[in-house]
């Protein structure tokens, strides 16, 4: 039960990893101030070394990607460890508490700057954690 909890949370990870990838492909202003604040992010650079000079687009959207990436690594590593039979109950134990808190935390920013896309589908990944976490937790001792 506790692999097949892990694999569910762990397949949940990369379809919020494509979900939130699709979801950025478009940007398309929705309005004109949409469209202004797009183009003064695009026409704003930082100087930050190396010859490199991103705007302030680049880097919204750099860092866009960087979550598709990470949120689909985490899920590949679970799937790499469910298929692995030497992997112990305890240790996926351990991995869904870690992971727990790794999507608490997200779930947490997005709380506080009341971003409800990735509020709902990060909480609901936390959620599957949690209760893998539950469920592979070592019975206590007598």
């Amino acid at each position: 039960m506790g692999r097949r909890l892990l694999l569910l949370a762990s397949l949940a990870s990369i379809a919020v990893a494509i979900l939130h990838t699709v979801g950025n492909l478009n940007t398309a202003p929705v309005d004109a101030a949409q469209a202004s604040l797009q183009q003064a992010m695009q026409a704003y650079h930082f100087s930050l070394g190396m010859g490199m000079t991103p705007s302030a687009w680049d880097i919204l959207r750099s860092l866009t990607f960087t979550m598709s990436v990470c949120l689909a690594g985490i899920g590949l590593v679970g799937i790499v460890l469910t298929g692995d039979p030497d992997v112990s109950l305890q240790t996926m134990h351990r991995i869904s508490v870690m992971l727990t808190a790794v999507f608490a935390g997200l779930t947490a920013i997005y709380a506080v700057f009341r971003i409800p896309p990735p509020l709902v589908t990060l909480g609901f990944v936390m959620l599957l954690y949690l209760i893998c976490a539950v469920m592979t937790r070592a019975p206590a001792a007598d």
